[in-house]
């Protein structure tokens, strides 16, 4: 796991923590009942190997172990420092994985289970059309839609964005205080 202070905070920030369940160890020690006995899991993040194998091995304890419609995370999928990220890829689908992609957001590959990719691409087209580079775009057997970041030259556009959560957010504050 990346910075383990930065998520823990997001977590408390944006979830209950009550309800995540982190497991900081080796991967390629765990097998799928380590991780199932939890149940089904909706959001599995693989960041931390960076090599082909370990990539690999993630991707299918995240397949063996996702809820349908679950979502997972590939982070560094096209980080030049990180090459075994996209090798552990080819060679998880070379070797039959069933996870499909349907985005290529910034850093991150988000794969679903095959049923579920259609939907996933219609909410993020619609969701975040602002943010849709290219559709349809080929990506090692497959097609996923590109995401590109906020950019720094619409300003406004985050400052209103911004505006509007932190709005959102002292709302559902004082709703919950009542």
């Amino acid at each position: 796991m990346g910075d383990r202070h930065m998520f823990e905070g997001n977590v408390t920030k944006f979830l209950n923590p009550a309800c995540v369940i982190t497991l900081h160890t080796n991967s390629t020690r765990l097998s799928p009942g380590d991780i199932s006995k939890y149940g089904k899991i909706r959001f599995f993040s693989i960041d931390g190997g960076h090599t082909e194998a370990i990539t690999a091995n993630d991707l299918r304890l995240a397949e063996r172990t996702i809820a349908t419609g679950g979502i997972v995370a590939l982070d560094d999928i096209l980080h030049p420092s990180w090459t075994g990220v996209i090798s552990g890829y080819v060679r998880y689908k070379r070797e039959g994985g069933t996870l499909r992609p349907f985005a290529l957001v910034p850093n991150k590959l988000f794969l679903t289970d095959g049923s579920s990719v259609a939907s996933y691409r219609s909410f993020m087209r619609s969701e975040f059309p602002h943010l849709t580079d290219q559709q349809d775009r080929e990506f090692i057997g497959d097609m996923v839609d590109v995401f590109r970041e906020l950019l720094p030259e619409r300003p406004r556009w985050t400052s209103r964005f911004k505006t509007k959560v932190r709005k959102r957010v002292k709302k559902i504050k004082r709703l919950m205080r009542h």
